[in-house]
């Protein structure tokens, strides 16, 4: 029999390339999925765009629809894919992968204190409070589950609780130095601003960027009849976020309180500010350029009652200053009545300010 040349050859060649097709159909599906995980595993920052976000959600979908990985590496793609939809504030998506991700990796630890995050910002701390506690159950020296629960339990009015757990954090990982701007803070809502001060000094040697303990610091002080403190702290504060329009009121405050009158400093800051937004008026006020009857008009037209609680502080300051104390007694009582009690700042502020009236 003779052999076929042709046939033979063919059915080689044939082989040969089904073979080639096999491994590039192999290669280019390994190079697929590397490329899925590289998107799916960018968990989403503030530099990524929408698109961007979305390319990576997509490509976790197809991670998890191609049934191809095992239970840790689904139950990663649905961490994954939760985090990036929490990031998009696509909260029930979110929470839908964290369930998912957690029915097959029940230890993940991470996934419940973002649950927990969640239900916070959605004002449900109890939910939240229960999601801290079982990360704490699988991994005892939790510090980021402690200091989230202390949040939410701050929520509730526990302070006794938050306090407990801040502590914990800060046994935990003493180099936190944002736990010792919370604890701080909850300290001088508990009006013990001595203590605060020291909380406030070590969140700023761990982090010197830190603004809001250098502001928290000078509420502290200025509740404390520290001007010079307090002026120090908001100038600072200032240098590190110069469009919070809040600031230059309360540099102004400390200034003028120490003697200063000079409206040069406030006018320069408030340049580069939009004085047509709240707290404006108040600035403008302080800068001669408006009345004080025009501030409480402008309240009128903002919902809620922080901006009426604000314009009391502030236009009674100005009055104080101005000399008329009976009037700025009336406006502190009305701010130390109308002011959230559990914030940190002008409630407190006023209650002194009030003292040092009598």
């Amino acid at each position: 029999m003779r052999l076929n040349v042709f046939g033979a050859t063919t059915f080689v060649s044939l082989l040969l390339f089904g073979t080639v097709a096999l491994a590039q159909t192999r290669s280019e599906s390994f190079t697929v999925r590397k490329e899925n995980w590289a998107r799916c595993e960018k968990n989403g920052s503030a530099e990524f765009k929408a698109d961007i976000i979305d390319a990576s959600i997509n490509s976790c979908t197809a991670i998890i629809e191609s049934g191809r990985e095992n239970t840790f590496y689904t139950a990663l793609a649905f961490y994954n894919r939760g985090l990036l939809y929490q990031f998009k504030n696509d909260f029930d998506r979110a929470l839908a992968d964290y369930n998912q991700s957690i029915s097959l990796d029940p230890h993940k630890v991470i996934a419940y204190i973002n649950r927990g995050e969640i239900y916070y910002d959605k004002r449900d701390y109890d939910r939240a409070i229960a999601e801290y506690s079982q990360s704490i159950n699988l991994v005892a020296n939790n510090a980021i589950a402690f200091f989230h629960r202390a949040h939410a339990y701050e929520a509730i009015g526990n302070y006794d609780l938050a306090m407990a757990d801040y502590d914990q954090a800060i046994r935990l990982v003493p180099t936190y130095a944002v736990v010792f701007l919370e604890r701080g803070t909850l300290y001088a809502r508990r009006q013990a601003c001595q203590r605060a001060i020291m909380d406030f000094n070590e969140a700023i040697r761990l982090n010197a960027a830190l603004y809001n303990a250098f502001i928290n610091r000078g509420f502290c002080s200025f509740e404390l009849g520290k001007m010079a403190d307090a002026e120090n702290d908001f100038a600072q504060a200032t240098k590190l976020n110069p469009k919070n329009p809040y600031l230059s009121l309360w540099l102004y405050l400390a200034h003028i309180k120490m003697g200063r009158t000079d409206l040069s400093e406030l006018s320069a800051i408030s340049a580069n500010l939009d004085l047509r937004e709240w707290p404006g008026p108040v600035i403008k006020l302080y800068l001669g350029r408006t009345t004080e009857d025009q501030v409480m008009a402008s309240v009128s037209s903002i919902p809620g009652a922080e901006q009426a609680c604000e314009a009391s502080f502030y236009v009674g300051e100005y009055k104080g200053l101005g000399g008329d104390k009976t009037a700025a007694k009336l406006l502190m009582e009305q701010a130390t009545k109308i002011c959230p009690h559990d914030k940190f700042g002008i409630s407190f502020a006023a209650a002194a300010e009030l003292k040092r009236l009598q």
